[in-house]
């Protein structure tokens, strides 16, 4: 951040050297580490990030792929019944119903993209996406 004076006044803040203009005197402001998007007035910083912004920042990444054990012990620890997911994937036609018991049984990891993982959690479980982010971002713990 650059911030421009004309006679010691404050005459304005600009983001690049290239675009402060003819005849103001430049004076370098470095932003101090506390703010996430400060913006300098003059004569103090202002933070400027929404709530919203703040929040985004704060999200946890999800995981896009975690192991056959911590997908397990994460379902487990949220409450959810092997049988009850089993039974699940049993009530699928064929050969979906082969095709995701393999995947569930037999898979060395769980994707969090997986479309059939996403069709049984929602389908069966009554899972919606936070939740079956919470799965993943439980399952990293283990």
């Amino acid at each position: 951040m650059i911030s421009t004076h004309i006679n010691g006044q404050f005459a304005g803040n600009y983001t690049s050297i290239d675009k402060v203009p003819i005849g103001k005197e430049v004076t370098p402001i470095e932003k101090p580490d506390e703010f996430i998007k400060g913006f300098w007035n003059g004569s103090e910083w202002i933070e400027t990030i929404t709530q919203e912004e703040l929040d985004e920042l704060n999200k946890p990444i999800i995981p896009e792929i975690v192991s056959r054990r911590q997908f397990k012990i994460a379902l487990s620890v949220l409450g959810y019944n092997e049988e009850n997911i089993l039974n699940g994937i049993n009530q699928l036609p064929e050969p979906n119903r082969t095709i995701a018991r393999i995947s569930y049984t037999e898979s060395g990891t769980f994707e969090r993209s997986a479309q059939d993982l996403i069709f049984v959690a929602k389908t069966f479980l009554s899972m919606n996406d936070e939740q079956i982010d919470q799965v993943f971002l439980t399952a990293i713990s283990f």
